[in-house]
């Protein structure tokens, strides 16, 4: 198909979406070469999908891409500028819309990229309230020249409005973040009075909703339906869309939401979404007639030469720095079995968060809340902490504390206390009783959710129903999957008091954890978790007893769980041998499938 046949032009969108500093086709937390993502790998597809393109070509960035693994920080003092906005330049990209993650460096940081970036950077949705400059602006108007005319392609960008909340610690007070689908209908209906013939969303959020709903993470279906819009691409949820495993029939399988086409390239450079619009003229001005879009995976595409080399001198600088010792570890420390056993990778930053509390407890009982960071899931099955027993390394801290967070100490009481553990299991399925091949988790929850509070015990009874749904509202009153519930062998009363050692994206409400909301704050040393497990280990210090059950499943007769693992849960089966665990070969997607009892 030519450009222009008489019937209209193609306008092709190319995107890329939470790559989250994963600039090459390398894992910096193992330390070796990784296939399936990078941006170096995307650029190959970039150049390729561009060439063959026979329309107009815009290429657009839909945010969360400045943090995400161990290369962010170093290349925010790289010398010649920031290599992902050098990557922008020799790429050509158009634009650029904000995810939350960008803001986790702070504003300072965040406006310096900006003011250096090669091209604009969006961003509707959030003003700035303390005076100081915020250097986004809500939408772009670019031009491309073609046969029949010039054709004028808007660009707006939406964030979710708890990035504040989740940054609250160095946001707080300066920026303001409003709901999605009012910002994006009044920057598209400008972007229109302006001229823009096409509006492309980049939306950095998730499905969510059909329709508006106040304070939405997810609201890409609520944008889709948003008058002025004619294409978004999603993100923040790094699924893919359209999604392969969803039938072609079905909207999330065709990439169609309310009659928009619409895409999600994963995350980490997994995928490049591709987005061809069909356009015809109509009064003068363009209108849209069709669309389809598709994604080009990253697995088994080579790396782009030029972009390597923008990235050689990064990479190099952090592989050597991530090689230093800081500690020593008697035992392994991974996330393949943490939502059914003992976890040391968790055990360990659960003691890093006390011990950097040290004696400000004053005289409460303190304990220590853990999530994983990497536990498979949308991120495949190379999505797990590893760290090898022996010798720890600054890039083994990374892989056991994932994001930037910091140390957070909250009060709180033992009914909340309750509350906080039914909203981390109300991500396991109901198990049946008698029924074999029950899947254990619900795929619809992050696994960033799932919180074990070491200095207690307890029981969980999968044969009762969730008690919260994904975004922390109560499902089932009568619901309570969490027994036995014991601090230092005595059982946790409703009144009891406690302090929990934490991180600050929790604190501040991140995982819709609704029971925090309000609690007490008490002062704690400004270390990220980070720093605070570095120190711990520089001390020489390790949990005496890392693989001691803080939580156990209550007995379901005839019952059988399944679990996707990644290659690397073979070499630690014999921790769960006790459960009868039986693990399957890999399948196509990389997972195994670990079969035990409750």
């Amino acid at each position: 198909m030519t450009e222009s046949d008489g019937q209209g032009i193609t306008l092709r969108i190319l995107a890329t979406s939470d790559l989250h500093m994963n600039l090459r086709g390398f894992d910096h937390y193992l330390d070796a070469p990784c296939d399936g993502i990078g941006l170096t790998r995307v650029a190959t597809l970039i150049r390729a999908a561009r060439a063959e393109a026979a329309g107009a070509v815009v290429l657009l960035d839909n945010g969360d891409s400045l943090q995400g693994t161990p290369l962010d920080v170093p290349a925010l003092g790289i010398a010649g500028g920031h290599p992902f906005l050098r990557c922008l330049a020799d790429l050509g990209y158009d634009a650029v819309g904000l995810g939350n993650h960008d803001f986790n460096f702070g504003l300072d940081v965040l406006n310096r990229a900006i003011g250096a970036a090669p091209c604009p950077v969006l961003c509707a949705n959030a003003v700035r309230r303390d005076g100081g400059e915020f250097r986004a602006r809500p939408g772009v108007i670019v031009t491309r020249d073609t046969s029949a005319g010039p054709l004028r392609v808007g660009v707006l960008s939406v964030l979710p409005p708890q990035t504040a909340m989740w940054d609250a610690e160095i946001l707080r007070g300066a920026l303001e973040v409003g709901d999605m689908v009012p910002a994006a209908t009044a920057t598209a209906a400008e972007l229109r009075s302006q001229g823009a013939d096409v509006v492309i969303a980049l939306a950095h959020t998730g499905l969510g909703e059909d329709s508006f709903v106040p304070g939405q993470e997810n609201a890409l279906r609520a944008l889709a339906a948003t008058p002025g819009i004619d294409a978004l691409v999603g993100g923040h949820t790094h699924l893919l869309l359209p999604d392969p495993a969803a039938p072609e029939t079905s909207a999330e399988g065709a990439g169609r939401i309310a009659g928009r086409t619409v895409a999600m390239p994963g995350s980490a450079g997994s995928h490049l979404a591709v987005i061809d619009l069909r356009l015809a003229r109509d009064g003068g001005r363009w209108r849209v007639t069709g669309g389809r879009s598709h994604l080009r995976a990253t697995k088994g595409v080579a790396e782009d030469a030029r972009l390597t080399a923008i990235t050689d001198d990064l990479h190099g600088a952090t592989r050597a720095a991530l090689a230093r010792p800081v500690g020593q570890a008697p035992v392994a420390m991974h996330t393949q079995f943490c939502f059914v056993a003992p976890s040391a990778a968790l055990s360990v930053v659960a003691a890093a968060q006390v011990h950097a509390v040290g004696d400000l407890a004053g005289g409460l009982p303190v304990l220590s809340a853990v999530a994983p960071g990497k536990m498979g899931g949308r991120g495949g099955p190379a999505n797990y902490t590893d760290v090898p027993a022996g010798v720890v390394r600054e890039r083994h801290l990374a892989d056991l504390c994932v994001y930037p967070n910091k140390l957070a100490l909250v009060e709180i009481d033992g009914a909340g206390i309750a509350d906080w553990l039914e909203m981390a299991v109300s991500l396991y399925h109901r198990i049946t009783p008698g029924a074999g091949g029950q899947p254990l988790i619900d795929p619809v929850w992050s696994g960033h959710g799932f919180d074990v509070i070491h200095g207690l015990s307890y029981c969980i009874d999968l044969s009762q129903s969730a008690r919260f749904d994904p975004d922390g509202r109560l499902r089932d009153p009568a619901a309570r999957r969490i027994t036995d519930l014991r601090h230092a062998g005595r059982v946790v009363e409703p009144g009891d008091r406690f302090l929990v050692a934490t991180n600050t994206y929790r604190a501040n409400g991140g995982g819709h954890v609704r029971t925090l909301d309000g609690r007490p704050r008490h002062p704690v040393p400004d270390l990220t978790l980070r720093a605070a497990l570095g120190r711990y280990l520089a001390d020489g210090r390790f949990p005496d007893a890392p693989l001691d059950p803080v939580f156990r499943f209550a007995p379901i007769p005839g019952a059988a769980l399944e679990l996707d693992c990644g290659p690397g849960a073979a070499a630690h089966l014999g921790e769960v041998a006790d459960r009868g665990a039986v693990l399957s070969p890999p399948r196509a997607d990389g997972f195994l499938r670990l079969t035990l009892s409750p």
